[in-house]
């Protein structure tokens, strides 16, 4: 089984690409979809009220996401702090979930922060989704319904794509420009002929 991880900074289109992949029969798994389970896991809920208070926590007793990412996004040791909780969560809900696509020759990881977490080195290949951080920025703000400076926060604490580049095995231009689907098929007929 070939081991993909998919990346790319935030507006960048991932989703969009990985539904692409999914519609050729590749599985995906959304590290982002693991990482929200993470903060509904007892323990890491546990381990995040004890350090932040009943501030993160709304009045129906969920986690308050918003406040929770006000937080970590402002500081860097908060940013890592969570991290430190939730990556191994998601690694470990990963490998469960590739060993239920037995069947699968190729797997996708799609994850924002392979390179700034060091999931890299999980993966026999890299993708990176490459989009001008104007039509980035654009698209966060449309998406998330957040400010200006929420989304730079959060853009800033990713890695520039200029340091990504180099380190990828293949980059998808999504700029708006450039159709996606003959980037994608060109790169999944590369991958099928990895032994």
């Amino acid at each position: 089984m070939l081991r993909v991880g998919l990346t790319g900074n935030i507006g960048s289109g991932k989703s969009l690409v990985c539904r692409i992949f999914e519609s050729t029969g590749i599985p995906v798994f959304k590290a982002d979809e693991a990482g929200h389970a993470a903060l509904e896991d007892q323990k890491i809920k546990d381990n995040l009220l004890t350090r932040y208070g009943s501030v993160i926590i709304q009045a129906d007793g969920s986690l308050d996401r918003r406040k929770l990412s006000g937080i970590v996004f402002s500081k860097t040791q908060e940013l890592e702090y969570l991290s430190s909780l939730v990556h191994p969560f998601v690694e470990k809900c990963f490998n469960a979930w590739c060993d239920r696509q037995k069947d699968a020759q190729i797997v996708i990881q799609e994850a924002a922060i392979i390179f700034e977490s060091g999931f890299n080195k999980y993966f026999d290949r890299i993708i990176l989704v490459s989009a001008p951080e104007e039509i980035r920025l654009q698209r966060v703000l449309q998406r998330d319904a957040i400010t200006i400076s929420e989304a730079r926060a959060r853009m800033d604490r990713q890695w520039p794509e200029e340091k990504k580049i180099p380190l990828s095995d293949y980059v998808i231009n999504n700029d708006g420009k450039l159709p996606i689907i003959p980037q994608v098929i060109k790169i999944l007929e590369a991958l099928k002929g990895i032994k």
